[in-house]
């Protein structure tokens, strides 16, 4: 039963003078997605007026922090699959604002996994950049199934993006 219908019968009860003391409460006690608790109660109680005063809370207690996870390891399962994977790293100019447009829409095709993320987390994405020197943005890295990569650095077109997406799915065929 709903914590609300409770506290309406809570209410109903301690107004009719059945409930034994003059105040009935309940609670009820849910886990949500991100592992945080939340409890609601409701309690109802006689006023001297002979009246009823109903009152809900609600308490929610964050989850324990979680470690933070490797954000390359999609990617990497992504290639494992046999996906091409096109990474970004962009700032803020409008250069990088223009190739992180036609990154992501190169990524809509099922065969890309499609990645912007900016120069500053160059460090998280060391599986992929460790021998290859990331100093300027934009830099897009084209990286196919077999671990074979293309490094496009400033400013670039869509085509090229597909071609050199192409290029790495057809050269990972030819290695195997």
């Amino acid at each position: 039963m709903p914590s609300h219908r409770r506290a309406e019968a809570a209410a109903a009860a301690a107004e009719s003078g059945s409930a034994a003391p003059a105040e009935k409460a309940s609670a009820d006690t849910a886990k949500v997605k991100d592992g945080a608790t939340v409890e609601k109660s409701a309690s109802a109680a006689a006023t001297p007026s002979g009246g009823v005063a109903v009152t809900k809370s609600t308490k929610v207690k964050p989850a324990a922090p979680v470690a933070p996870s490797n954000p390359a390891a999609p990617l990497l399962a992504a290639l494992d699959r046999g996906r091409v994977v096109v990474l970004l790293f962009r700032n803020s100019s409008s250069d990088s604002a223009s190739v992180a447009t036609m990154v992501r829409r190169i990524g809509k095709r099922r065969t890309v996994v499609a990645r912007v993320v900016s120069i500053k987390d160059v460090g998280k994405y060391q599986t992929f950049t460790s021998g290859t020197p990331v100093t300027q943005a934009p830099t897009t890295m084209v990286i196919g199934p077999k671990r074979n990569a293309e490094l496009i650095v400033g400013f670039t077109s869509p085509g090229e993006i597909a071609q050199a997406a192409a290029d790495v799915r057809r050269a990972g065929r030819k290695a195997s």
